[in-house]
This record gives C-alpha cells, sequence and structure tokens, in this order.
C-alpha cells in the first residue's frame, strides 16, 4: 500500500476515514486491494447500522493520483437498503469521511451523481461537474428536457424561451439545483424536479476557500 501511494497513504489512515463515534452507523472494511496496474487502492466495505448493528449496505472507494499529482479518491460504489434511502444517513456518513480525508491530504472527491435523487442531492452537496465538457453535456441535455416537459413544469409555451436562456446561463451542478423562477416551496421547485433522475460524473473540491466546497458546508 505504501509503495502504491509513495508512503502518502496508509492502512491505518485509510481506517482511520472510516470510523466513526456515530451511534447508530459504522463502517466494517472488508478488503483492502492494490493492483499491479496503475489504478490505486481500492477499499471495500459493509456497512451497519443499529444498537444491534445489522448490515444494510455495502460501498468501494478507490484512492489514486490525479493529473496534477494530487491524492484522490473516487466514490466508486454505494449502496443503502431502501429502508435507509432518502433517510439523510447518506449524507451524514459523507460529511464525516470528508473532515478525515482533509486532514489526510486528500484534495478532492470523484463519484457518479445518480439514483434517484442523486443528481439533485450531490449537487445541494457541493459536487460540481467533474469537467466542462460534462457541464456542457449536461445543460443540452435539461433544456431538452425542459422543452419536452415544460407543460409538466407549469410553463407556459410564450415563455419557455425565457426558461431556457435562464438554464444556459448556468455553469455549476447547484445553480441548477437551487433554480426557482416560480419562488416554489422549497423541494418543490424547478430545478429539484429537473435534476431528478439525471446522471454525472462528478468532483468536489476539499479546500475551505472552494465555492462547492462551501454550498455544501450551508
Amino acid at each position: 500500500l505504501k509503495t502504491r501511494l509513495d508512503g502518502r497513504l496508509s492502512f491505518d489512515q485509510i481506517k482511520q476515514f472510516y470510523s466513526t463515534s456515530h451511534p447508530y452507523f459504522n463502517f466494517n472494511i472488508s478488503d483492502v486491494v492494490s493492483y499491479d496496474r496503475d489504478d490505486g487502492v481500492w477499499v471495500n466495505m459493509k456497512i451497519y447500522y443499529g444498537e444491534k448493528p445489522k448490515d444494510i449496505g455495502d460501498a468501494s472507494r478507490r484512492f489514486t493520483f490525479d493529473s496534477d499529482g494530487s491524492l484522490v479518491v473516487h466514490h466508486e460504489h454505494f449502496t443503502l437498503d431502501r429502508g435507509y434511502q432518502k433517510s439523510g444517513l447518506g449524507s451524514e456518513m459523507a460529511e464525516h469521511v470528508e473532515e478525515e480525508y482533509q486532514k489526510a491530504g486528500i484534495k478532492r472527491i470523484y463519484l457518479t451523481a445518480n439514483d434517484d435523487v442523486g443528481g439533485y442531492a450531490w449537487a445541494k452537496m457541493g459536487f460540481d461537474f467533474a469537467n466542462h465538457n460534462i457541464a456542457a453535456r449536461f445543460k443540452r441535455d435539461l433544456i431538452h428536457k425542459l422543452d419536452s416537459q415544460f407543460v409538466n413544469y407549469g410553463i407556459s409555451p410564450r415563455d419557455i424561451s425565457d426558461y431556457e436562456d435562464q438554464l444556459s446561463s448556468f455553469n455549476h451542478s447547484w445553480e441548477f439545483a437551487n433554480w426557482n423562477p416560480n419562488n416554489a416551496p422549497p423541494g418543490d421547485h424547478i430545478g429539484k424536479k429537473l435534476m431528478l433522475g439525471t446522471d454525472w460524473s462528478a468532483r468536489k473540491e476539499l479546500d475551505p476557500e472552494d465555492l462547492g466546497y462551501k454550498i455544501g458546508q450551508a
């Protein structure tokens, strides 16, 4: 492990990322693998919850170096049993590991924002599009979605062009997620409805001065 990551990350540090004093959930690392190919270090875990720990999910993480030499982590897989989804538990876990990542000098997190609410939820947590091409494709797809379903969002044909112009001006995931041109009640706004069910590659800078990081802390 030390050889694969140039001594910048130890097994004890990896265990610390997923050690928690939370009264109801904990991670149990089942496997740490360093492959011969330049693929970093993979960590596979089970997730337990409750006073009498119950297996409620699993996760896989990959630690590697980015093109700029930064130590980064890819959240490759995360699953919670359906009964624990939309409970806020995933957000609590994410907040815990982000703090530990920062202590170890990890610069950013990559993941795929998807599932029913993932495309919206990760944007609210400060994850942005992984690169400009993904941002451009996401914007194009969302404008197409609005154009083909505007009636479902209470938009009249004469106003659709103005709404699309607003979407065209956005560059960050949270701008889409927070978009509320009709001043709808929180949680019932167009931005959330459009982003539910979306699928996009995301990244988050673990830098307190980064705008996405600040969004996630808000």
